[in-house]
């Protein structure tokens, strides 16, 4: 059960209190600045998310080519482009801080990374080595596919491995880990395939 919050604990909250209601009203104006400065800035990230969604949806479909580029593009399927590994399903009660292989977990797909999961910036949680031998160690160009989510808009998230070199780590519950079977696709791109309609 949550723990919910009772009239007595509202009751008996301690208030630090300003002596006057001047400065009162000077605190209040500079938080309600930062607060109107705040929601400026969230409302320009999503118009930039916005701009980046109809720039992903041309480029990602050949309805607008970069300068440089001409020809057909063709069509593939993951299935014959990719093979599929197994994956962990390890719960988060088998996950530590420290010692052991790194866990992706789909979780943190969701809360962590968008798109690209770059290990000189990452910091996973680790599981014991015998819990998952046998499973394959993810490798740099890997596309890890969270095949659940809380939300609808979360199933089908993805990214892709880079720069994990002597770490390992291994794709966890509720991922799909494929692999290129021949190169095929530029490191970079597809962490960006998800977002192709």
């Amino acid at each position: 059960m949550i723990p919910g919050l009772s009239r007595s604990d509202i009751l008996n909250q301690e208030i630090p209190l300003p002596p006057n209601t001047s400065e009162q009203r000077a605190i209040a104006t500079v938080l309600s600045d930062v607060d109107a400065l705040i929601t400026a800035l969230d409302r320009l990230i999503a118009k930039k998310r916005d701009i980046k969604q109809a720039t992903m949806q041309e480029l990602l479909t050949g309805k607008r080519r970069l300068p440089g580029f001409s020809g057909e593009w063709e069509n593939t399927t993951f299935g014959t482009s990719f093979s599929f590994l197994r994956t962990a399903n390890n719960a988060r009660d088998d996950l530590t801080a420290t010692d052991g292989v790194g866990y992706l977990h789909y979780g943190d797909i969701h809360t962590k990374w968008r798109n690209v999961l770059d290990f000189d910036n990452a910091d996973l949680p680790k599981i014991t080595e015998s819990k998952v031998a046998g499973l394959p160690r993810l490798k740099d160009g890997d596309l890890i596919i969270a095949d659940a989510s809380e939300d609808d808009d979360g199933v089908g998230v993805a990214v892709e491995v880079r720069n994990i070199r002597d770490r390992v780590a291994i794709a966890g519950l509720h991922t799909l880990l494929l692999r290129e079977r021949q190169p095929t696709f530029a490191n970079g791109f597809k962490g960006y395939m998800q977002h192709m309609p």
